[in-house]
């Protein structure tokens, strides 16, 4: 019967490690899921620090935002758009935009400053332009890789006409 005994001690034996193995193996794998979460969203931690580093000091709060959209969003409106109105090139570089007009006699240009805020684009065209200084208001969208325009407010009636068409991107 002591046989019997030494049997059971050691079925126990193997249940006990086989039960520290799966702990080890359970531990090791969650260290990695938080490793891996860590490292693929490094940048979003990086932003934040930059962000409350930019907090802490004394500077202007128009500076902090800019910087933030520059760290977090590119302009979604950048690059060379024509309309599908009348071929009308509209090229947006940062914050700059330029209108080219096709004409058989000769082209014209309109250039100015964009400013992009979530879905919404003002337009401002330079002081030698038409419509001078006269900020332009437009929604903007995205539909089967066509960028469209919505008028929310605009003076210029040159620009309305422009803008109020759909746009491809090349």
């Amino acid at each position: 019967m002591a046989k019997k005994t030494n049997t059971r001690k050691k079925k126990n034996r193997g249940n006990g490690q086989l039960i520290k193995f799966v702990l080890v193996v359970l531990f090791i794998a969650i260290i990695s899921v938080l490793i891996a979460y860590f490292y693929t969203n490094k940048e979003k931690f990086k932003l934040t620090e930059t962000i409350e580093n930019m907090m802490s000091s004394s500077t202007d709060t128009t500076v902090i935002t800019k910087k933030v959209k520059k760290q977090v969003k590119e302009n979604p409106l950048k690059g060379t758009w024509v309309s599908n109105y009348d071929g009308t090139m509209l090229t947006v570089k940062g914050d700059t935009f330029t209108l080219e007009m096709p004409s058989v006699d000769a082209s014209s240009k309109v250039k100015g400053s964009i400013i992009i805020e979530k879905t919404i684009a003002t337009f401002i065209n330079d002081a030698n332009a038409v419509c001078p200084s006269v900020e332009g208001h437009y929604s903007f969208s995205f539909e089967n890789d066509e960028l469209i325009f919505s008028l929310i407010k605009d003076e210029c009636d040159t620009r309305i006409n422009r803008m109020s068409v759909s746009w491809f991107k090349i």
